[in-house]
């Protein structure tokens, strides 16, 4: 998914959550969530890279003008990423979330 593409669904209304997904702190993704499925936001149609952002504003500033009221902050637990659960393990914490207004 573009921006462009991004842009079109959710002036049709159709997105139903932008999360940013945040990967240790120094990289951020987005991800539309519409009413046909989840994508990541490419640079280009045809891309297979992520278009990452280096922060939280980046990200706002990019999108700062889609018709969307708030963005989710999303950062997964780093120690989900470890092998199976054991005792003490929080293999399988829910991820944290955080809901922002889009512009500030």
């Amino acid at each position: 998914m573009t921006l462009d593409d991004l842009q079109e669904l959710a002036t049709q209304g159709r997105i139903i959550e932008l999360n940013v997904l945040s990967h240790e702190g120094d990289i951020y993704l987005v991800e539309a969530v519409s009413d046909e499925r989840r994508d990541i936001l490419k640079k280009k149609a045809g891309d297979k890279e992520p278009r990452t952002f280096r922060s939280f504003e980046e990200v706002r500033n990019t999108l700062c003008e889609l018709p969307l009221e708030t963005i989710n902050l999303v950062h997964k637990n780093i120690y989900d990423e470890i092998g199976p659960a054991g005792e003490g393990s929080t293999q399988g914490a829910p991820a944290m979330s955080l809901t922002l207004p889009l512009r500030r």
